[in-house]
C-alpha cells in the first residue's frame, strides 16, 4: 500500500485527509504553522518539514495557496526537492498559474520523479463527501497510477491533456463561477428593486436552469443562516488574478475577467476578504455587506 503525504492542512487539506486515512493507508502531514493537534486527531502523523514528507511516503499531494507558496514548498531550504525523491510522485492540487506548474513539472522530471497536475472542481463540502472533479493533466501512464488515491475524494477524474491543461480548465471553470455570483447579486438587486421577497426570488431561481450547481448548497449563506466560510473572497481574488495574468500571457481579450477581478477586489478592500464568497452577492446587490451578518439586510423584510 503506498504511503501518502500531504502537503498543506487549510480548508481543503482538512476535507480530504479523512478519506485518505479511512483508506487504511499510513499518511502523512505538513503545514506552515503548527497544526499537530489537529492531524494527529484525524489519524494522519506530522510532519516538521516537506522534506520530512518526501523522506516518509510514496505520493505526496500538494494543497497550497499560490504560486509563491508552491515555489517555496517544492523548491526551497527543506523542500519537497530538497532530498532525494526518485521515484516518489507528486500530485498537485493548487490553483496557480500553468507556466508555475510548468516549471515544478520540469523541476521533477529532471529529479527521476512523476508529477501529475490534479486540480479539483468542487467545494470542501463535496470532498469530504467524496465528490470532487478533479482535472488533471500530465503523462496518461501517471495519471492512471494515481487515480485510485484520486478517486478516494473524487467522484470523477479527467485527463485533459499533458501538464498545464488541467489547470487551464480549471481556471475557466473558476472565471465562470466567480462571475455568476456576482451576475447573481446584480439579479437580487433588481427583483428587490421590483418588490420582490429575495428568498422567494433565489429559491425559485434554484429551481431553474438558471441555477449553478452549487447555488442550492450556498443559499443559506447568501441569505445570512450560515456563517461558516468555505472558501474566502480573497481566495477567489487571487484565483482572478492567476486567471487575468495566464490571460494576458496568451494574449486572450479577457473584459470580463478584468472586470470581476476588479470587482472582488473592491470587495476585499471593503473588508469581505475573510468572509465566505457567498457575500459577494449582497456585496454586487450594491446593498451595505461589510460582514458576513449585514448579508441578513438582503432579506430583512421577508423575516
Amino acid at each position: 500500500m503506498a504511503r501518502i503525504g500531504l502537503v498543506g492542512f487549510g480548508r481543503m487539506g482538512q476535507a480530504i485527509l479523512p478519506r485518505l486515512v479511512q483508506s487504511g493507508a499510513p499518511v502523512m502531514v505538513w503545514n506552515r504553522t503548527d497544526k499537530t493537534k489537529l492531524i494527529e486527531a484525524a489519524g494522519a502523523i506530522p510532519a516538521s518539514s516537506p522534506s520530512e514528507v518526501v523522506k516518509n511516503c510514496d505520493v505526496v499531494l500538494s494543497f497550497l495557496f499560490d504560486d509563491a507558496a508552491v515555489e517555496a514548498v517544492y523548491l526551497g531550504p527543506s523542500g519537497l526537492f530538497s532530498e532525494s525523491c526518485e521515484g516518489r510522485t507528486f500530485i498537485e492540487m493548487s490553483t496557480i498559474k500553468p507556466r508555475t506548474i510548468e516549471a515544478i513539472s520540469c523541476a521533477a522530471l529532471a529529479r527521476r520523479a512523476a508529477f501529475v497536475e490534479a486540480p479539483v472542481s468542487g467545494s470542501t463540502a463535496a470532498a469530504r463527501a467524496g465528490s470532487l472533479l478533479v482535472l488533471a493533466g500530465g503523462a496518461p501512464d501517471e495519471i492512471c497510477a494515481v487515480t485510485p488515491i484520486l478517486n478516494l475524494f473524487a467522484r470523477r477524474v479527467v485527463h485533459m491533456g499533458p501538464i498545464g491543461r488541467g489547470m487551464a480548465a480549471k481556471l475557466g471553470v473558476q472565471l465562470l463561477t466567480y462571475s455568476y455570483w456576482l451576475a447573481l447579486g446584480e439579479a437580487a438587486a433588481i427583483a428587490s428593486s421590483s418588490g420582490l421577497p429575495i428568498k422567494e426570488f433565489l429559491e425559485v431561481l434554484a429551481d431553474t436552469p438558471a441555477a449553478l450547481g452549487a447555488l442550492r448548497g450556498k443559499l443559506p449563506a447568501i441569505l445570512g443562516d450560515e456563517k461558516d466560510v468555505a472558501f474566502s473572497i480573497s481566495a477567489a481574488q487571487k484565483d482572478l488574478e492567476v486567471i487575468r495574468d495566464h490571460a494576458r500571457l496568451l494574449d486572450v481579450q479577457g473584459a470580463m475577467g478584468e472586470s470581476v477581478f476588479g470587482q472582488y477586489g473592491a470587495a476585499v478592500r471593503s473588508g469581505l476578504g475573510d468572509d465566505d464568497i457567498a457575500a459577494i452577492v449582497a456585496f454586487a446587490s450594491k446593498r451595505p455587506a461589510h460582514s458576513q451578518a449585514q448579508q441578513r439586510d438582503i432579506t430583512s423584510e421577508n423575516k
